[in-house]
C-alpha cells in the first residue's frame, strides 16, 4: 500500500492556541489523505504536542538559532513533503525559500493575524521587508484566514492570483459533555440565574483580559447577577497582573487552560472577546457553532463573522466598561434561542475548510 503524502506545517511553538488548534482539527479531518508533520521553532515541547501525536501527527523541534537552516533542511530531506504550510507571518519567507530549494511544489504562506505582534523598530522594519520579499518570491499560494488579515498583511491580495481566503473550519458537535461531569456553573458554585460570561484565550496583552476585569467590576457595581470566567493559561507579567486584579473582584474567576471548551460554550450565556488584535477568532466561531451569543471587539475578522450571525454583537475596542456592560446585558433580556442552523450553511464549517485546503495541497 502506497504511503500517504506528507504536509509540513510550521509554527513558532505548539501550544494550545487558535491557529495550532484549528490546524490540528483540520489534520484530524484529513488524516486519511495526508500525514501531517508539525515543525516547531522552539526547543520545548508545547502543550499541544501530545495531542498532535495521539492524532497521528509528527512533531519536529527546530529551535531558532544559527543551526536553524541546517535542522530545517534535514527535516525537509527526511519528510519530503508534497507541501509546506508556514504560519509564522512574514518570517514564513525563510522557510518558503528552503522549500523552493528542496523543490517542494506547493509552498503556502499562511497569514493568521493582522500583524506579527512584534514591536516596531528600524531593524524589525528591515527584517519584515526582507521576509516579505522572500514570501513574494517563493510562495505558490498566499492564504489568509480572513479578508481583514490579507488586507493588512498583503494589501494588494485581490490582484494577486496566488491569494485566497481560507476560513478556519469548526466541527459542529465535535464534543459532548462527559456523563456526570460538573458544568462550569456547578464547578464555580454559581446560581442558575447568574449570567455566566466566559472569555477564552491565553492571558496576554492581545487578548486584553484587563478589560474583562474592568467590565466585571462595572457589572458588580451596577448590581448585576453576573460572573466573568477567564479561561486560558497565564503568560508572563501580563497574566500575573490580570490574575492579581481579578482576585479583588468577586465576580471574576480564572480557571486556567482547559480542554473542555466545547462543554463550557454549551453551559455559558455569553462569550466575551475584548481583543485588540485577532485574525479570525476561532473562539467566536466555536461560540457561533453552538449558538452562544458573542460580545466582541470591532475587528475585521469579527466583522466578517458577524455578517453571518446576528448573535455576534460588536463593540468598539476602546469603549469604556459601561458600554461593554450594556452590550452584554442585551443578551440577558433578549431571550436568545440557541440555533446552529446558521452555522451549518456558513463558510466556516470544517467540511468546507477541508475541501478548500485539499485543493490548495493539490496546487489548485
Amino acid at each position: 500500500m502506497a504511503s500517504l503524502p506528507a504536509v509540513l506545517h510550521i509554527f513558532g511553538k505548539l501550544d494550545v492556541g487558535g491557529a495550532e488548534r484549528r490546524t490540528l482539527d483540520l489534520a484530524r479531518t484529513l488524516s486519511g489523505a495526508y500525514v501531517f508533520h508539525f515543525l516547531s521553532l522552539s526547543s520545548e515541547r508545547g502543550s499541544l504536542c501530545d495531542e498532535i501525536e495521539e492524532a497521528g501527527g509528527i512533531v519536529h523541534l527546530c529551535p531558532a538559532g544559527p543551526s536553524l537552516p541546517w535542522t530545517v533542511w534535514r527535516v525537509l530531506a527526511a519528510v519530503r513533503p508534497v507541501a509546506i504550510d508556514s504560519h509564522v507571518h512574514y518570517a514564513s519567507g525563510l522557510f518558503l525559500l528552503f522549500a523552493a530549494l528542496a523543490r517542494i511544489k506547493t509552498r503556502v504562506a499562511h497569514f493568521r493575524s493582522t500583524s506579527d505582534g512584534q514591536p516596531r523598530s528600524l531593524a524589525r522594519h528591515v527584517q519584515r521587508q526582507i521576509m516579505r520579499g522572500l514570501v513574494s518570491a517563493f510562495s505558490t499560494h498566499i492564504v489568509g484566514v480572513s479578508e481583514g488579515v490579507l488586507d493588512s498583511a498583503w494589501p494588494r491580495w485581490r490582484s494577486d492570483s496566488r491569494c485566497q481566503v481560507l476560513y478556519n473550519g469548526v466541527q459542529i458537535g465535535r464534543s459532548r459533555a462527559s456523563s456526570g461531569a460538573l458544568t462550569l456553573r456547578e464547578e464555580l458554585g454559581l446560581g442558575p440565574h447568574t449570567l455566566l460570561i466566559v472569555t477564552v484565550g491565553s492571558l496576554n496583552p492581545a487578548k486584553n483580559q484587563l478589560k474583562c476585569v474592568e467590565i466585571a467590576h462595572q457589572l458588580q457595581t451596577g448590581g448585576a447577577d453576573a460572573a466573568i470566567v477567564l479561561v486560558g493559561r497565564s503568560v508572563g507579567t501580563y497574566g500575573e497582573r490580570v490574575r492579581e486584579l481579578a482576585r479583588h473582584v468577586a465576580n471574576v474567576h480564572w480557571v486556567g487552560e482547559r480542554s473542555d471548551i466545547a462543554e463550557i460554550m454549551k453551559t455559558a450565556d455569553v462569550l466575551l472577546l475584548p481583543s485588540v488584535r485577532e485574525g479570525l477568532p476561532g473562539v467566536v466561531l466555536e461560540a457561533c457553532a453552538v449558538g452562544l451569543p458573542v460580545v466582541a471587539s470591532d475587528l475585521p475578522g469579527v466583522r466578517e463573522i458577524a455578517r453571518y450571525f446576528p448573535t455576534v454583537r460588536i463593540v468598539a475596542t476602546e469603549a469604556d466598561a459601561e458600554t461593554w456592560s450594556r452590550a452584554i446585558s442585551v443578551w440577558r433580556t433578549g431571550g436568545i434561542r440557541r440555533d446552529v442552523s446558521a452555522f451549518e450553511i456558513s463558510p466556516f464549517t470544517m467540511a468546507k475548510c477541508a475541501t478548500q485546503f485539499a485543493q490548495i495541497m493539490e496546487g489548485r
